[in-house]
C-alpha cells in the first residue's frame, strides 16, 4: 500500500515538472512513468539514440534545474537491473541469458541502441572488476542491482567555486545493489549554454565551442557534420579512422598557425653546427600512390612505400634542400620482450636497421616484415602528409656500437627538430599495433539540436517554480566523465627511461592509447575526450621552463645592471632551474632500464638542456653539477634493501661512482643545489672532481669518478636492526644514527656484522628547521687494496684513504634538546640563545662549522 501511494506521489511529481505535451506511458516496475517524446527524424524532432527512459529521467533534470539559481541534489531511479549488452558487437543482438527474462520485462527495444544503458552496462564491468569493489558482489546477478541517475548541488556558502551560473551540470550513474552497497560507476555532464541567458548575474561561463560535439546523436544517416550528403561520414571506430584524423589534422594546423612557443627549438644543434636546420643522419622516406591493394587510409586506398635515406648522400638530399630544414615525425615505443632472446638481435634480425640489409633497405624498406607498431606509424605519418619518419631501431645500425654510440650522444635532437612525436603509450611491444581498430566509437557524443526540441519542449517553457530552464537552450551536449584505465598518465611507456627526454624534449606529442588520442604541444593540451586528462602526457614541463627562463633572461637583459628587480628575478631563475633538475632527476629513476648500463645516456638530453641554458656555468659531472656538492651528495633511496649492488669500477656493468644517484638501480630521491632558505649548513667540503668520460661526450657515460673530500670520518661501533629500521652506533660516542643504505651490500654487511670496523659515517649538512635540528650524513667503506679505483687516471695519490659509499644517515633533535645530543653537540658550536621548539631556523644564524678532525679522502 505505501509502495503505491509512493509510486502515485513520484509520477505526479514528475508530470508536473513535464510539458503538457508529454504523455506518460505505465511501467508498473519502476518508480517514475516512462513519457513518450518526438519521433526522430526524418518524421520527428527527436532521437532514436537514447532509450524513452533515458530521455525521460533526462527531462526531468533539465526541469529540475531550471534557471539555477534554485539548484539542488537529485537522486532519480532509472530502472530496476543493470541492462546487459553483447561486448563484441555494436549490433546488440543478444543479451545475457541470466538476464534475459528481467530484460524482457522491463526494458523496450530501445535499451539495445541507447548510448546512455550501453555505457552504464560497460561501466558497471568495469566496476565489478575493480580491485576496491566488494568481492561478494562482484558475481551478483544484474537483476540484484537498481540504477538511478544522482546530481549532487554544493552549498555555495560553502563553496563559493560552485556558486551560481555553474559551469557544467555533473550526473552521476550510481548502482546500488539489493543488499544496500552502492557504487558510482561513471557520470556525464550537461553544458549550461549562458550566451542567451537572460538573469543578470548569468554570464557566459563555459564556451561550448570549446567542447566540440565528435559523434552527433541527432545526426541522419551518411551525413556529415555540416550537413553535406555528398561526403562521406566521419567515423570514430578506430583511434586513427577519418574522424580522428581530421581532429588531428585540425590541432596541427592550429598548432602551425597560431602558436609561436612550438617554433622554437632551444640550444645548440646536436651536431654544435650553426647555419643549416639539423636533421638525423637516417630517415625513412614514406612515398604514397592510390591503388587498390595494401593499407586502407580511410575511403581511399593508397599504397605505401618507404625507403631508408642518408643524409650524407646528396642525391638524397640535395643541398638546396638540406639546407632549408627537413621536416619529419619521430615515434616513442616500448620495444618490449625480444621474439627470442637467444638469438641474434633478440631474434629481430629483419626488423631492425643492420650494416648487412643497410644497402638494401635504401632501395626498399620491406614494410610487410616490419614490427606492426612500426608499420602502423609509417601510416599515421603518410596519412598525416608527412614524407619523413624517424623511429630508432630503423635508423640506427642495431649491430654497431660506435654507430649506437654516435646516435645515442644526439638522441635528444631527434625528438626535439621532429616536427610532431606519435607515441605508442598503451602497448608495451613494437609487435602489438597502438591503433584500436574496435574501441567504442562514441568517444564523446552529443546533440546538435537543442534539447528543447529533442525533448519536444518549447525553449519558453518554465518549471513548477517559475524558471526558464536554461539547460533546453544551446547545443549542450553529454560526455562522459570517466576512464577506461587507459589514460595517458598511466600508460606503459611511460615506464620507459629512454622515453623520459623524448616527452620532455618533443615539441608538440600525439598519443595513442586503447581508446583515446591525445595532442600536446608547448600551447595547448588536447584529447579525443575533452574530459579524459593529458596530465602525465607532458611529463615535467621541461619546455614549458625553458620558454620561462628564456624570457625572463630577455627580462633581465632590459633592466638595470645590479637593480634589487634584475637580482630578484636572477635568483628566480636559479631556483627555478633548481625545482626542474630536482623533478626530471626523481621522475626520471622512477622509470626502468633494459639495460642499466644506459642510465646516464639516456638521461644525457635532459642535462645538455639544461645545461645550454647558462644559468649554472659549472661541469656536469657524472649526473650532478659541480657546485654546492655536499648538498647534492645528500640523495637518498627507500628501495635499498631489494636493490642489487652497485657495479664497481672496472666491472662489466659499470655506470657511475657510488657517489652518484646514477650508480643505483632504484628510484631516487635528490636534494636541491642551492640552499635556499639559508638554513642548511655543509659540514663537508669537495675540493675537487673528476671523471673518466666513456666518449668525448661530457653528459654521457663514464668509466670512474673521484671526489676529493674533507670531512670527518666517524668510525662505526655496530649495527643493529630492528623490523625494518637499521641503525649505526658510534664509536666514539656510543651514540646512534639511522642508517639508509643504497643497496642489498649495506643491509647485508649491517645485519651480518662482517666488515662493520671497515665502515664509517661522515657527516655532510646540518638543516636548522622550525622543529628540528637534522644533520644528514654519508655513511661509507673503506676500499681495500685490491680492488680497482681507476688510480690510472692519475686522480688518486699514493697512500690517500679511498672510500665508496654505502648509503646515507640521519639523527636529531627538537632545539630544546640540542645540548643533550652528543653527535649533534660535535659538529660545531652554537648560538647561547634560548630557542623554544618552534625557533630551530634561529640557531643557524650563529652556528660555527667544528674543523678539528677533519680530514682528505677521496670518494669513488
Amino acid at each position: 500500500m505505501l509502495l503505491t501511494l509512493l509510486s502515485r506521489l513520484m509520477a505526479w511529481m514528475l508530470e508536473k515538472l513535464s510539458s503538457e505535451e508529454l504523455t506518460s506511458s505505465k511501467s508498473p516496475r519502476l518508480l517514475y512513468p516512462t513519457l513518450s517524446f518526438p519521433p526522430p527524424p526524418p518524421t520527428g524532432t527527436g532521437t532514436r539514440a537514447l532509450c524513452a527512459r533515458c530521455l525521460t529521467l533526462l527531462s526531468h533534470v533539465i526541469t529540475h534545474y531550471g534557471d539555477g539559481t534554485g539548484y539542488k541534489s537529485l537522486d532519480i531511479p532509472h530502472s530496476a537491473f543493470i541492462p546487459d549488452f553483447p561486448k563484441a558487437s555494436r549490433s546488440n543482438a543478444s543479451v545475457n541469458a541470466q538476464d534475459n527474462e528481467t530484460l524482457e520485462s522491463n526494458a523496450s527495444s530501445d535499451h539495445l541502441t541507447c548510448v546512455v544503458c550501453t555505457k552504464t552496462s560497460s561501466l558497471f564491468d568495469v566496476a565489478r572488476a575493480h580491485i576496491s569493489f566488494e568481492p561478494s558482489l562482484r558475481n551478483t546477478r544484474r537483476n540484484e542491482w537498481s540504477w538511478s541517475w544522482m546530481i549532487d548541488a554544493h552549498d555555495p556558502k560553502r563553496y563559493p567555486q560552485f556558486a551560481f551560473p555553474h559551469e557544467e551540470v555533473n550526473v552521476d550513474m550510481v548502482v546500488t545493489h539489493k543488499g544496500g552497497y552502492g557504487w558510482v560507476i561513471g557520470r556525464f555532464k550537461l553544458y549550461p549554454d549562458w550566451s542567451t541567458a537572460t538573469a543578470e548575474n548569468a554570464k557566459q561561463k563555459t564556451n561550448l565551442g570549446v567542447y566540440p560535439v565528435i559523434v552527433s546523436l541527432d545526426r541522419d544517416e551518411g551525413m556529415t557534420e555540416g550537413g553535406n550528403t555528398g561526403q562521406p561520414e566521419l567515423d570514430f571506430f578506430s583511434t586513427f579512422s577519418t574522424g580522428s584524423r581530421a581532429l588531428v589534422r585540425s590541432w596541427a594546423q592550429e598548432c602551425e598557425k597560431s602558436h609561436r612557443k612550438c617554433q622554437k627549438i632551444f640550444g645548440i644543434n646536436g651536431h654544435r653546427k650553426t647555419g643549416a636546420v639539423w636533421f638525423p643522419d637516417r630517415l625513412i622516406h614514406i612515398t604514397c600512390m592510390e591503388s587498390t591493394e595494401t593499407a586502407n587510409l580511410g575511403h581511399l586506398m593508397i599504397r605505401i612505400t618507404a625507403r631508408i635515406v642518408l643524409k650524407s648522400n646528396s642525391v638524397d638530399f640535395p643541398p638546396d634542400k638540406a639546407a632549408t630544414g627537413i621536416t619529419y615525425l619521430s615515434l616513442s615505443h616500448c620495444w618490449g620482450t625480444p621474439p627470442d632472446p637467444s638469438a641474434p638481435l633478440g631474434g629481430r634480425v629483419g626488423a631492425v636497421l643492420t650494416t648487412s640489409n643497410l644497402s638494401a633497405w635504401q632501395t626498399d624498406l620491406p614494410l610487410d616484415d616490419l614490427p606492426l607498431a612500426f608499420r602502423q606509424a609509417i601510416m599515421v605519418s603518410a596519412s598525416l602528409g608527412f614524407e619523413y619518419m624517424w623511429i630508432d631501431s630503423l635508423c640506427i645500425l642495431q649491430d654497431n656500437l660506435e654507430d649506437w654510440k654516435s646516435q645515442s650522444a644526439v638522441m635528444g635532437d631527434f625528438y626535439k627538430f621532429a616536427w610532431l612525436n606519435v607515441a605508442a603509450l598503451s602497448t608495451t611491444s613494437d609487435y602489438e599495433g597502438f591503433i584500436n581498430d574496435s574501441r567504442d566509437a562514441r568517444v564523446e557524443f552529443g546533440f546538435q539540436a537543442p534539447f528543447a526540441s529533442v525533448l519536444g519542449r518549447g525553449l519558453e517553457k518554465k518549471n513548477s517554480d517559475g524558471q526558464e530552464c536554461v539547460l533546453l537552450r544551446g547545443r549542450a551536449k553529454l560526455s562522459w566523465g570517466f576512464t577506461d584505465g587507459s589514460g595517458a598518465s598511466i600508460a606503459p611507456l611511460f615506464n620507459r627511461a629512454w622515453v623520459y627526454q623524448e616527452r620532455c624534449l618533443a615539441r608538440r606529442k600525439l598519443g595513442f592509447t586503447k581508446n583515446c588520442l591525445y595532442w600536446t604541444c608547448d600551447e595547448h593540451s588536447q584529447g579525443e575526450h575533452p574530459e579524459w586528462t593529458v596530465v602525465g602526457f607532458d611529463s615535467s614541463g621541461l619546455r614549458r621552463t625553458l620558454h620561462s627562463i628564456h624570457e625572463t633572461a630577455a627580462m633581465i637583459e632590459g633592466s638595470i645592471t645590479g637593480s634589487g628587480l634584475a637580482l630578484e628575478q636572477a635568483w628566480a631563475l636559479v631556483k627555478r632551474f633548481d625545482m626542474l633538475w630536482h623533478s626530471c632527476v626523481t621522475e626520471y629513476t622512477l622509470c626502468k632500464l633494459t639495460k642499466h648500463t644506459d642510465k646516464l645516456i639516456a638521461f644525457s638530453s635532459i642535462a645538455q638542456e639544461l645545461a645550454n641554458t647558462h644559468l649554472i656555468k659549472k661541469r656536469y659531472i657524472a649526473g650532478l653539477w659541480d657546485l654546492n656538492l655536499p648538498f647534492q651528495m645528500a640523495w637518498i633511496t627507500v628501495k635499498g634493501r631489494t636493490t642489487p649492488p652497485r657495479k664497481r669500477v672496472g666491472n662489466i656493468g659499470y655506470v657511475a661512482p657510488s657517489w652518484s644517484w646514477a650508480s643505483i638501480e632504484a628510484p631516487v630521491q635528490p636534494r636541491f643545489i642551492f640552499n635556499s632558505g639559508n638554513n642548511t649548513v655543509a659540514l663537508a667540503d669537495v675540493r675537487a672532481a673528476e671523471v673518466a668520460l666513456d666518449t668525448d661526450y661530457v653528459f654521457g657515460s663514464v668509466k670512474a669518478g673521484w671526489l676529493r673530500v674533507w670531512g670527518r670520518l666517524n668510525r662505526v661501533k655496530a649495527a643493529e636492526k630492528k623490523a625494518e629500521s637499521t641503525s649505526l652506533t658510534d664509536e666514539a660516542t656510543g651514540e646512534r644514527l639511522w642508517f639508509c643504505s643504497d643497496t642489498v651490500e649495506g643491509y647485508e654487511l649491517a645485519e651480518s656484522g662482517n666488515g662493520i670496523e671497515r665502515m664509517v659515517w661522515m657527516p655532510l649538512t646540518l638543516r636548522f628547521d622550525r622543529g628540528v635540528v637534522e644533520c644528514n650524513c654519508l655513511c661509507l667503506i673503506q676500499v681495500q687494496a685490491e680492488d680497482r679505483i681507476g688510480s690510472e687516471e692519475g686522480f688518486v695519490r699514493a697512500g690517500e684513504k679511498v672510500y665508496r659509499r654505502l648509503g646515507t644517515g640521519n639523527f636529531g633533535r627538537i632545539p630544546s634538546m640540542l645540548r643533550q645530543d652528543k653527535l649533534l653537540m660535535g659538529l660545531g658550536t652554537y648560538p647561547d640563545i634560548q630557542v623554544n621548539n618552534e625557533q630551530g631556523r634561529e640557531l643557524a644564524k650563529g652556528f660555527k662549522r667544528n674543523e678539528d678532525g677533519l680530514e682528505e679522502f677521496v670518494l669513488i
